[in-house]
């Protein structure tokens, strides 16, 4: 298929998909994370096992190069489903990736493909063991990566009750507002890789592409708590209401990088529902000196509210 290369972030700040890619020693140990942080990306999955005995030589080089840079990364597990038992893998990716299953982290991802004489019944309990473990060491769910043939054939109503999918299916459609068709016999998809093709500033040589099915953010570790309604729409034009200005930091946690936007820096809210973490809301806004979404906090102010209370607020709408 052609190779489809990312878009500039200000052209599409309005859609609620994040663009993400995943990476492995493929991508070589030159990958200039600042550059796709600019053109837009804003997660990556990075490969750190496969089987029992490998690691991917890039992995801390890569995990901390793009959180560094302001991409939300998480770890994946390539599968040995056909000769390793799923505790033994699930233990060697722990001993591994275990320092990125935790908060602020995405989910970890175990990665099913390739071919196999195995019953359905038998990949899907071997997905359910590797995710089990992990649980049961982390609390923390798990995602399962597969193409859509894979998916509706190894994969039972169990599999889809206790993971999340990240489908690959490279059929054409827009990142952005396509869809990646059927999820059998999951209800609906979490990510979807779009491309092994993709062409990324900071990346040479192709890259896969994938989209979140809504913001990124619900997919961290912990999960983000939304909270109970939208405050302002998506695609509203907000500042800052503080004399002294606040805080806009690049990832949810408020634990990454940050700048200070003065006081009325104009910005567009990327995602009307703030969310709540660590007794904190939190909204999600694209300002006018920013190429990529900065996190907001604190005390936010309601689209259409009393201008009597813009004092007691950081952020109004522009009305």
């Amino acid at each position: 298929m052609p190779v489809a290369r990312v878009e500039e972030m200000e052209k599409r700040i309005l859609f609620s998909r994040a663009l993400g890619i995943d990476v492995s020693s493929y991508q070589g140990s030159t990958i200039k994370w600042s550059k796709v942080y600019q053109a837009g990306v804003s997660f990556v999955y990075v490969k750190a096992t496969q089987g029992i005995s490998y690691t991917d030589p890039d992995l801390t080089a890569d995990m901390a190069g793009a959180t560094n840079a302001g991409i939300i990364a998480g770890a994946y597990d390539f599968a040995d489903f056909n000769t390793v038992s799923p505790g033994a893998e699930a233990s060697h990716f722990l001993k591994v990736a275990g320092a990125y299953v935790k908060e602020g982290y995405l989910r970890p991802a175990l990665d099913m493909e390739g071919s196999t004489s195995k019953t359905k019944s038998q990949i899907s309990a071997w997905v359910e063991g590797w995710a089990a473990d992990v649980y049961g060491a982390t609390a923390v769910r798990t995602v399962v990566y597969a193409s859509q043939s894979f998916a509706a054939t190894y994969f039972n109503s169990s599999v889809a009750a206790n993971t999340q999918l990240w489908i690959a299916n490279y059929n054409g459609k827009n990142l952005y507002t396509g869809s990646p068709g059927t999820t059998t016999p999951f209800s609906n998809w979490t990510l979807w890789q779009v491309s092994s093709t993709g062409a990324v500033p900071g990346i040479s040589g192709d890259v896969d592409l994938d989209a979140a099915n809504g913001n990124v953010t619900s997919y961290l570790i912990p999960d983000v708590v939304a909270t109970a309604g939208a405050k302002f729409s998506n695609g509203q034009t907000i500042h800052v209401n503080s004399s002294s200005g606040q805080l806009a930091w690049n990832t949810y946690t408020s634990n990454g990088m940050s700048v200070n936007e003065p006081n009325r820096e104009n910005g567009t809210v990327v995602s009307g529902t703030p969310v709540f973490i660590r007794g904190y809301e939190r909204v999600e806004v694209i300002y006018a000196n920013q190429k990529a979404p900065m996190w907001s906090a604190d005390n936010l102010l309601a689209a259409g509210a009393s201008k009597t209370l813009a004092s007691e607020s950081l952020l109004e709408a522009s009305l």
